[in-house]
């Protein structure tokens, strides 16, 4: 892993003010931390996002209680753009199911799936302002944005410090 560029986008996702950069220095920052896990062209970023997520599922409490939860789970539905540019299917089921699971987060403890639930999540918005039409002038766009970026970038801090925690361990 590249430390260097990994402090520089994540320096960047904390103090920028735009929750725009905010969410994409911090998803720059994973890559850069798992840049090393992709095996092969065919890896996605979900997918290493989401085993990412497995790795820190022992750390799943913890981190629910450094996130604030309610602005996310308070907004309109979130739906997949790109499946809605290509097929007309504006499907909210996903961001649904994933709203009312973590609606639940403070009256029970969390779960390693609650965080699997909230990276698919902070995928679907993820593929959303690479491949679909979130920009940061639309006050929704904004309003997702605002809502997701401190949650990714709690999520992008908690595997740095198993990465690092791996790093000790196996030394």
């Amino acid at each position: 892993m590249d430390q260097a560029l990994f402090d520089e986008h994540l320096s960047r996702a904390i103090s920028s003010p735009s929750s725009y950069e905010r969410f994409e220095c911090a998803w720059k920052a994973f890559n850069v931390l798992f840049d090393a896990d992709a095996t092969s062209e065919d890896d996605k970023e979900g997918k290493l996002f989401r085993d990412a997520a497995r790795r820190i599922e022992p750390d799943a409490a913890a981190i629910f209680n450094h996130i604030s939860l309610h602005s996310l789970v308070s907004i309109e539905p979130i739906f997949e753009e790109k499946r809605w540019r290509r097929a007309g299917v504006k499907d909210t089921r996903r961001h649904r199911e994933v709203r009312d699971r973590l609606k639940q987060v403070g009256t029970r403890p969390a779960t390693g799936e609650d965080l699997r639930a909230l990276v698919d999540l902070l995928n679907v918005i993820r593929c959303n302002l690479v491949h679909g039409l979130k920009t940061p002038d639309r006050p929704r766009d904004q309003e997702v944005l605002d809502a997701s970026a401190p949650i990714l970038l709690t999520v992008v801090q908690a595997a740095h410090a198993y990465q690092v925690k791996r790093g000790r361990d196996s030394a």
